[in-house]
């Protein structure tokens, strides 16, 4: 696994540009303008790298764990696959920071906040989605497992697209987007939040849907599937502990939101000012006094600094960030023990997986 990191680092900025030279090449049959030509060029350079680009070696490592004749042919398609994935990463984290009017993204500012995009960067979500299948038809149509391929892409999208909604709906709805230049400022107060929404059950949903599927699931499943696996008695138990680190990897993406260091991350936790139901709204809301709760009721979903800072004492004072550790540590405990669940080497790769996310910090 040490080599194919290595490897990958070395290969993958190459495949990616590549990629984007094989995108904007086919587009010339629809004789496009030389200045669209070029914002899609700069968008994709903008919006895909930049990332931790996990999701695209897990594709790597899927396949080298699997593949007795690992070679470069296989290497090549792995890293074409993940790539794939970024462009679909990059299209829901496009979408994402509009919906969430978040102003930071991989240490720079979101791609709808420059002034010349602005609403445009919708539109530019939907062309990065299309860029997938872009790269899957000119890469792999003759491949036996191009339908999978595909049909495996278009299901996790939508599941992915479904969680993004559940995650919507679960919020209080945000003022109009942010004008182009301008600035995220403290509004009026809003209507608080409906604390029935902040259960286990849609908790659970979101992250399955919005996070799991996509960020693990599709990964280590176009790795099988490249290595011509689509016995379900074999993928079907991996991709379940694959859902379990899903949901592990977004309960610690919501306490890094809240406790995390900002500039570490690469972006502004704003969770609480969009009265999101995340892992540490749902536990406070099993814990809190009527005094808390009145409290949470009058700060939650807000922007002002004050309201924030008044969650995060919130927060401290139900101890979460200890309840956090000890959620950690037993989640992936009880992850270790599934592995005995599948196969050596898919065991050793989701092993490494945990170790990797476990303890993150970004």
């Amino acid at each position: 696994f040490q080599r194919t990191q290595e490897l990958h680092e070395l290969f993958c900025p190459t495949t990616f540009e590549l990629l984007v030279d094989e995108i904007i090449n086919n587009l010339q049959p629809l004789q496009l303008p030389s200045d669209i030509l070029e914002w899609i060029r700069e968008m994709v350079n903008y919006t895909v790298p930049g990332g931790k680009m996990t999701r695209g070696m897990m594709v790597v490592w899927t396949m080298a764990s699997l593949a007795p004749d690992f070679n470069e042919g296989l290497f090549r398609q792995a890293c074409i696959l993940g790539c794939a994935i970024e462009f679909l990463q990059a299209a829901f984290l496009v979408l994402d920071d509009v919906m969430d009017m978040s102003t930071v993204r991989r240490g720079q500012p979101c791609w709808y906040r420059k002034p010349k995009v602005d609403k445009e960067a919708v539109n530019d979500a939907l062309l990065l989605e299309s860029c997938v299948y872009r790269i899957l038809r000119c890469n792999f149509a003759t491949h036996p497992c191009y339908a999978r391929i595909l049909e495996t892409f278009l299901e996790i999208t939508g599941k992915t697209e479904i969680g993004q909604l559940i995650d919507w709906t679960s919020s209080r709805q945000p003022p109009p987007i942010v004008p182009a230049g301008g600035h995220r400022e403290e509004t009026d107060r809003r209507a608080p939040v409906d604390m029935g929404l902040f259960t286990d059950e849609r908790y659970v949903s979101l992250c399955t849907l919005k996070t799991a599927h996509y960020s693990f699931v599709l990964p280590v499943l176009c790795g099988f599937l490249l290595c011509g696996v689509e016995d379900p008695a074999r993928t079907q138990p991996v991709a379940d502990i694959c859902v379990a680190l899903g949901r592990l990897f977004q309960a610690q993406d919501d306490y890094l939101d809240c406790f995390g260091d900002a500039e570490e991350m690469g972006k502004v936790g704003t969770d609480i000012e969009d009265g999101k139901c995340t892992w540490l709204s749902v536990e406070a809301c099993k814990r809190m006094t009527d005094a808390q709760r009145a409290l949470f009721q009058e700060h939650y979903g807000q922007d002002a600094e004050a309201s924030v800072e008044a969650i995060q004492q919130l927060y401290r004072d139900l101890q979460l960030p200890e309840l956090w550790a000890a959620q950690e540590r037993a989640d992936a405990a009880a992850i270790e023990a599934r592995l005995g669940e599948v196969a050596d080497l898919p065991a050793e790769l989701l092993r490494m997986i945990l170790g990797k996310i476990v303890g993150r910090k970004k």
